[in-house]
């Protein structure tokens, strides 16, 4: 997540906002949903939640190199997986804010 910080009470404000999302993120659990493993403050002025390391990289990366050779089958199958995903959060009023899409 990019953010312009004006001052340190930005900082404060959003770093405060942040943990309280990474707290109720990590009480769930869904196999579609990478687990967090906890923060990092090493990234830049906020802190930055950890996930494991996808050997494909992230969802974007992976469909930007392998889309045209996955199957109809395959990109549905990835696309109703990232459905419920989303449907699990929004049932823990969470919402993700980041969707990216990669072709249309």
């Amino acid at each position: 997540m990019r953010i312009d910080i004006a001052g340190d009470d930005s900082k404060d404000r959003i770093t405060q906002m942040l943990l309280h999302e990474y707290r109720a993120r990590k009480q769930l659990q869904h196999e579609n949903l990478l687990p967090l493993l906890g923060l990092s403050y090493e990234f830049g002025p906020l802190p930055a939640m950890v996930s494991p390391w996808m050997q494909n990289g992230s969802l974007t990366t992976y469909l930007g190199k392998s889309f045209a050779e996955l199957t109809i089958e395959r990109k549905l199958q990835i696309l109703q997986q990232a459905a419920v995903a989303i449907s699990y959060l929004h049932s823990n009023n969470i919402v993700h804010g980041d969707l990216t899409a990669v072709r249309s």
